[in-house]
């Protein structure tokens, strides 16, 4: 939504909607559509990560599955232990797909206040950067993390039962039904892990308003009919996807626990969606930036740089871009 904003596509709906209306949905979602003081689009549906875990894995690495990590640097621990006792690997993250993401969850700023500036070229950053990437290089984390469509490979391993954890949106509960009865009957669901930030970023639909609309008051008034508390609540109840107004998930659907792991999927991932946080980089080319960083950190990965050099060097290619502005 913000780059189509940025390029003028979009009209604002809070010159369209009343604030009553727009108070409704939750802040986070807002302000991740919003810039300059206007919000473009009104959130649709949502989700939230959980953690999926094969209790036999765990069992067999001599680990106790009514524990399941719940930060990151324990899913790394257990990473470490499932490999030396099973052979098997104990995650597949998909960190590559948004590197900046393993700093945001340890609180650590990508940009300067200002926005003017890189914020990621320190020794804390160099630090989180190089225990992921020295996990990768003992072999810990699947060679697949740097070719990419490391979702896809690690729904193929988890489901053929050579991956512990898989960290996902709530609906694969369903497709592990489906394609893997043997391993959903072994499986289990703990929080999605957070890092030193308490935060993780979630993602959801949004319906915009395109400038040029011939009726936008009447298509602003039909999104948010489209994305009320009544039919939220009856979209969510046939597909495995979660309300974007806060007044909805106060429904009995997102709370009763009925003893079935799909239950209890919807009701960790509903804990997640409370405090699910919407990083937000409004800034110039952004996707060049963010491809720039992803080539620095795989860099590191591969042992072709060192964390703190490959950081240093990217944060001067971003200032320079930034600073061109």
């Amino acid at each position: 939504s913000l780059d189509l904003a940025a390029q003028g596509v979009l009209l604002p709906v809070n010159d369209l909607l009343p604030k009553k209306v727009l108070d409704q949905y939750f802040t986070s979602m807002l302000d991740g559509i919003s810039t300059g003081g206007k919000i473009y689009g009104l959130p649709w549906y949502s989700a939230a990560d959980v953690n999926f875990y094969n209790v036999e894995i765990f069992k067999k690495a001599g680990l106790d599955p009514k524990y399941p990590p719940r930060t990151w640097d324990e899913v790394l621990a257990y990473s470490v232990i499932i490999k030396e006792k099973t052979g098997k690997y104990g995650v597949l993250p998909t960190i590559l797909q948004d590197p900046q993401v393993m700093f945001e969850w340890d609180g650590l700023p990508i940009l300067s206040s200002d926005k003017k500036k890189a914020a990621f070229d320190t020794l804390e950053h160099a630090q989180v950067l190089n225990k992921w990437a020295t996990m990768y290089k003992l072999g810990y984390l699947p060679k697949e993390l740097v070719e990419g469509g490391e979702w896809t490979k690690a729904t193929e391993l988890y489901q053929s039962g050579e991956l512990a954890m898989l960290i996902t949106g709530p609906q694969f509960v369903d497709r592990v039904r489906d394609n893997a009865p043997d391993v959903y009957k072994i499986s289990d669901v703990g929080p999605v892990p957070l890092g030193r930030s308490q935060r993780y970023g979630g993602w959801y639909s949004t319906l915009n308003i395109v400038k040029g609309s011939k009726n936008p008051e009447v298509a602003a008034d039909f999104a948010a009919f489209v994305s009320n508390e009544a039919n939220e609540l009856k979209f969510c109840k046939i597909a495995t996807i979660f309300p974007t107004r806060k007044k909805a998930l106060e429904d009995p659907f997102f709370s009763k626990d009925d003893g079935t792991l799909e239950t209890k999927t919807r009701l960790t991932a509903v804990n997640a969606l409370k405090s699910v946080t919407v990083f937000k980089y409004d800034i110039p080319n952004r996707q060049e930036l963010f491809d720039k960083l992803k080539e620095a950190v795989i860099s590191v990965f591969l042992g072709e740089n060192d964390a703190y050099e490959a950081l240093k060097e990217c944060a001067q290619y971003w200032n320079e871009v930034l600073g061109s502005q």
